[in-house]
Parts: C-alpha cells; sequence; structure tokens
C-alpha cells in the first residue's frame, strides 16, 4: 500500500512538472515570438535610419549646389551692375530655397535622431527578451532533470514494487 500510495504522489507530481515545463515553454515560445518581433520592428528602423541618411545627403549635395549658385550670382553681381534688380530677386529666391531645404535638412536629422532612439529602445528590448529566453532556458533544464530524476525515481519505485 506505501508503495502503490509512493507510486501514485509519484504520478501526481510527474503530471505536475510536465503541466509546469509546458507552461515554461509557452512562456518561451511568447518571448521567443516577441523577440522575433522586436527584431522585425528593428529592421525596419534601419530601413528608415538608410533612408534619412540618403535624403540628408541629398539635401547636403542641394546645399552645396545652391551654395555654389550663391558664388556665381554674387560673381554676376559684380560684374554686371545693369542686373542689379535682377539678380537680387534671383538671389533672394535662392536664399528661400536654401532656408527651405535648410529645414528640411534640420527635419531628416531630428527623424534621424529619434530613429536612433528608438532603435536603442528596441535593442534593449531585445537584450531583455534574450534574457528572458535564457533563463527559461536554464529554467527548462532544470525542469528536465528534476523529471528525469523523478522518472529514475518512479522506475525504481515501480521495480521495488
Amino acid at each position: 500500500d506505501e508503495s502503490r500510495q509512493v507510486t501514485t504522489d509519484m504520478t501526481i507530481e510527474v503530471k505536475r512538472v510536465i503541466q509546469e515545463n509546458e507552461s515554461i515553454s509557452l512562456e518561451l515560445s511568447k518571448a521567443v515570438e516577441k523577440n522575433t518581433e522586436t527584431e522585425s520592428r528593428c529592421a525596419s528602423l534601419e530601413e528608415e535610419i538608410k533612408s534619412a541618411v540618403a535624403e540628408k545627403e541629398v539635401l547636403s549635395d542641394k546645399i552645396h549646389e545652391i551654395e555654389g549658385n550663391n558664388d556665381k550670382l554674387t560673381k554676376e553681381l559684380d560684374e554686371s551692375r545693369q542686373v542689379t534688380t535682377d539678380m537680387t530677386i534671383e538671389v533672394k529666391r535662392v536664399i528661400q530655397e536654401n532656408e527651405s531645404i535648410s529645414l528640411e535638412l534640420s527635419k531628416a536629422v531630428e527623424k534621424n535622431t529619434e530613429t536612433e532612439s528608438r532603435c536603442a529602445s528596441l535593442e534593449e528590448e531585445i537584450k531583455s527578451a534574450v534574457a528572458e529566453k535564457e533563463v527559461l532556458s536554464d529554467k527548462i533544464h532544470e525542469i528536465e532533470g528534476n523529471n528525469d530524476k523523478l522518472t529514475k525515481e518512479l522506475d525504481e519505485s515501480r521495480q521495488v514494487t
């Protein structure tokens, strides 16, 4: 009777450990899924960063081009006082365009900074998810060891029975 009770107790414990193992496996699956989603979001942010950097380079090239135009217009203005009025209007137009481009560049730099910040935040989330995954993995190994021990004890108990 005592052996049967021990066997019954062991069976109940093994079932409990198996249920706990299944619960941990589900938590691990959720952590892996979250990690995959985070990696996907980070990849998307990296693409946004690349796009913002490309936009920044285009705007920078355009600024250099406009600065070159400003120099040319200044020389033409010095060489030809007869077109002073027309050149003044053109310089004002180019300056406005330059200010607009500078504003666009500032926005692109701000967006880049925000994207870098979001990416850094996502990297922290990934680190956290990986740490959670490692903790769950360790817990699974511990439970598997307990399962093996309980199975061995159950086998020994059956052998005695």
